[in-house]
């Protein structure tokens, strides 16, 4: 498993680097870590969680009386934000998305994932036996074996629903992370515009504070009890302080960019070394960014769980775009 120390070469690329991945934490802080129960209907077979790259002939599919060719200039990146990896319970990896380079066009752009997404995921026992194939919700494929199993288990699961689309890297930092980078960087400095007495009454309305550990956390993650309890006021207070967190990097020095890195590492499951990052971070700076796209459907509540229900056409616009030409 790849967490590699970053190269001496690779020194003077470490701010971008670490800038790159204060915005993919902060682009996963609205997590929400509460835990589901499902029962699952499964069908018995072997499998494996191995993310191995498939060499095939160029993929082509007809929509709407248009021809499209599989276009092999793009990569592709996952990025997850999970809960704390429990021995009995596992975690779930509730943020997630894409990152898709396109090396040809010199764009990129980010496919939100929705963490309820209905989707077909193989599930596994204790002991790492396939059990068959099921549909749930996505952060339920990350549930399965140790934090590296979950992983890789998701990673074929994305793959899987964006028709058999290699990733070529993924990355999954925990939610410890928040406090270590937020401390690392020496705390980061914002208004409290929220009433969070109910919370945390550290956090006094109206002054400016220099967040330090679990204030971070709270500050970032904390929806009920707190404004008017939607995910767009989380969102905008996730704005504010990945603002303030990325300035608070920029003005380090390539040795204390370089010791974040490793302590970032050391929460985070990844088969990314320093290099893809630094080619991750050069090109998301060089190229133009598209908006960023996210698959239509419907939010349902089944037996007292949110379902995200997947619209078919929209899946197949979005994989069409980002994967062919």
């Amino acid at each position: 498993m790849g967490r590699k120390r970053i190269q001496d070469g690779d020194l003077k690329k470490a701010g971008i680097i670490v800038a790159l991945l204060a915005l993919v934490i902060t682009a996963g802080f609205f997590i929400i870590s509460n835990w589901e129960n499902i029962r699952y209907a499964t069908s018995g077979g072997e499998g494996n969680v191995d993310v191995e790259p498939v060499i095939r002939d160029l993929k082509r599919y007809t929509y709407k009386g248009k021809e499209y060719v599989e276009n092999r200039n793009v990569k592709t990146y996952l990025i997850m934000g999970s809960d704390m990896y429990d021995d009995s319970e596992g975690s779930r990896a509730d943020a997630q998305f894409l990152v898709v380079i396109n090396d040809a066009a010199q764009t990129w752009r980010i496919l939100m994932l929705d963490r309820d997404s209905m989707v077909e995921m193989e599930t596994f026992n204790k002991d790492g036996k396939s059990l068959g194939t099921t549909t749930a919700q996505l952060t339920l494929a990350h549930l399965f074996g140790d934090w590296e199993f979950g992983t890789k288990n998701t990673v074929n699961t994305v793959s899987k629903l964006l028709w058999d689309q290699k990733i070529d890297g993924y990355f999954d930092m925990n939610m410890a992370a928040i406090p270590v980078l937020n401390d690392a960087v020496g705390g980061v400095p914002v208004k409290i515009t929220t009433d969070f007495s109910a919370i945390d009454p550290t956090l006094v309305m109206g002054e400016t504070i220099t967040l330090k550990g679990k204030q971070a956390e709270t500050f970032v993650r904390s929806r009920h009890g707190v404004d008017t309890g939607t995910n767009d006021d989380r969102m905008a207070r996730q704005e504010t302080y990945m603002k303030a967190l990325v300035k608070k990097v920029n003005s380090l020095s390539s040795n204390e960019v370089l010791d974040i890195y490793d302590k970032l590492m050391s929460n985070s499951v990844t088969n990314m070394g320093s290099k893809d990052f630094a080619d991750l971070a050069e090109k998301s700076g060089r190229y133009h960014q598209l908006d960023d796209l996210k698959i239509k459907g419907e939010h349902v509540v089944n037996n007292n769980f949110m379902e995200y229900h997947l619209d078919e056409d929209s899946l197949t616009e979005v994989i069409l775009e980002l994967f062919y030409s």
